[in-house]
């Protein structure tokens, strides 16, 4: 569940701690400091793939069989 007054990292976060198996994918477009500097952070709060914005369809699906397979 998306919650506006929280942050992506937040919701990785308290994701893995409701439910550590989960799967999550971390998804950006770059903000103020650059789409690949998310990256490491959203990691150290338990995203398994990530994929940048913007990303076609095949890309999504990419990226979800990716993270259910246990590949970054």
């Amino acid at each position: 569940m998306l919650r506006p007054e929280r942050g992506g990292f937040e919701l990785i976060a308290e994701s893995k701690e409701k439910i550590p198996t989960a799967k999550i994918v971390a998804i950006s477009g770059g903000g103020l400091i650059g789409r690949d500097q998310y990256w490491p952070t959203a990691r150290s709060f338990g995203a398994d793939v990530r994929l940048r914005k913007p990303f076609a369809y095949h890309a999504r699906l990419s990226a979800v069989e990716r993270a259910r397979a246990g590949r970054n």
